[in-house]
């Protein structure tokens, strides 16, 4: 699925916006001021206000350089929670035996339906949502 493309305006806007939360949290938590990203911030929201169509090379490139970092970042999160979350709850569920998936086949077994023990009437259907 392609992502919706911002157009020039809603870049420099954007961009500007994001300048001024780094400064903000530069300002908040480190107690500096970082002149040079409040600058870059208005020089983005004047553009993007006044001539937005100066940024469109800017805009095409930050699109191309996001495609990349997502995929790559992408990758690192699955990853990551894969080896650090779902990889060691597998291990530890075999360590102790468990088959929640039921995928030991039984010989002696006529079906492996597993019956249902809830039942369903008007009373526990009233309020599905």
């Amino acid at each position: 699925m392609a992502q919706k493309k911002l157009t020039d305006r809603q870049f420099g806007l954007m961009m500007a916006a994001a300048l001024l939360v780094i400064a903000a949290v530069g300002w908040f938590f480190f107690a500096s001021i970082y002149k040079g990203v409040l600058i870059a911030a208005a020089l983005f929201g004047l553009i993007g206000l006044v001539l937005p169509v100066a940024l469109l090379p800017l805009n095409r490139l930050w699109g191309v350089f996001s495609e990349k970092l997502g995929a790559v970042t992408n990758f690192l999160l699955l990853g990551t929670f894969f080896y650090l979350f779902v990889m060691p709850f597998g291990l530890i569920i075999r360590l102790f035996g468990s088959d929640p998936m039921l995928r030991n086949p039984d010989a002696e077994a006529k079906t492996y339906w597993t019956p249902v023990a809830r039942h369903t009437d008007k009373e526990t259907l009233r309020d599905m949502f």
